[in-house]
């Protein structure tokens, strides 16, 4: 796994619960998320892949471009994940590249890397299934009206500069 669980007691006092020991997540190392985006027809699009995940409440959900744990491997990269390893050993066409931190009651001391980047209107013309081009509105009114974008692709949308 690319986590392991530790136990910490836990002490505060003035609350209703003031001392417990509560499991947290522990990573063994960043993972990194991204979105490829690019202009179609004149529309910015970004590039999103359907996933299914244990705990799910819907029964898929969209998560971000590249979701790449810590171990990764560059066995087995379809031609996006190809494409988007190659445009960022280049240093080309990212808009964004920041760390961000992972929400604290699970997971501890967890950050994360967070990328957009852009690519040629020639580039991925024809994607391969699980991967979908979305607009921004779409997926605004998908975090408004539903559960099943992914905590992930939404940090990354906050990210968007529009």
């Amino acid at each position: 796994a690319d986590f392991s669980v530790k136990y910490y007691d836990i002490e505060i006092f003035g609350r209703e619960v003031e001392r417990w020991t509560q499991p947290l997540f522990k990573s063994n190392g960043p993972s990194t998320f991204a979105l490829i985006s690019k202009v179609i027809n004149g529309v910015r699009m970004y590039l999103v892949k359907i996933e299914h995940d244990v705990g799910t409440f819907d029964f898929f959900e969209l998560g971000p471009t590249i979701h790449w744990k810590s171990f990764h491997s560059q066995n087995n990269a379809d031609e996006v994940e190809s494409l988007f390893r190659n445009k960022l050993n280049e240093g080309k066409s990212i808009q964004l590249d920041v760390i961000l931190s992972e929400e604290g009651g699970r997971f501890y001391h967890e950050q994360n890397r967070n990328i957009i980047l852009s690519v040629n209107e020639d580039d991925l013309v024809r994607v391969p299934l699980p991967y979908l081009w979305v607009n921004y509105m779409t997926l605004n009114t998908l975090i408004m009206t539903s559960s099943c974008v992914n905590i992930q692709l939404r940090n990354l949308i906050s990210l968007i500069d529009l």
